[in-house]
């Protein structure tokens, strides 16, 4: 059963891959056929019931140029550089398993990277009210 937090991540990166579809001014059929998948699944995909493999989301990323963080996410970031063709390789036939296991590595990193920014900006804070003090 999927809790809260997955079902509002499938929720809104269908409504960004949605976006990004009409940006390319395909309909769903067409979309499918690019991303080798039925325009049913691109329904469902874009409706959150259903999770794109990491694979089509890279491919989708690549044609618009936006990054994956962007597609998943919702956050832009300047950091343009692409995906390295091994991940590609390595989750293209990957299980629902398998995509879980990666779900999960990206939201653990970007808790480490919250964790890491929060400590920043405590610091940054703290300096802040020395020197007024000083």
């Amino acid at each position: 059963m999927k809790d809260r937090n997955e079902e509002n991540l499938a929720v809104h990166c269908g409504e960004r891959i949605r976006m990004l579809r009409e940006n390319l001014g395909m309909n769903r059929e067409e979309f499918g056929e690019f991303l080798d998948c039925s325009d049913e699944s691109v329904s469902k995909i874009e409706r959150g019931l259903q999770m794109m493999k990491l694979w089509r989301m890279v491919r989708l990323c690549q044609k618009c140029g936006v990054s994956l963080d962007y597609l998943i996410r919702g956050i832009n970031t300047d950091d343009s550089s692409s995906v390295p063709s091994f991940v590609i390789e390595l989750f293209q036939d990957a299980d629902p398993y398998e995509y879980r296991i990666l779900m999960d590595h990206l939201q653990n990193a970007q808790n480490e990277i919250s964790r890491k920014h929060d400590i920043e900006d405590r610091y940054r804070k703290l300096a802040e009210e020395s020197a007024f003090t000083e």
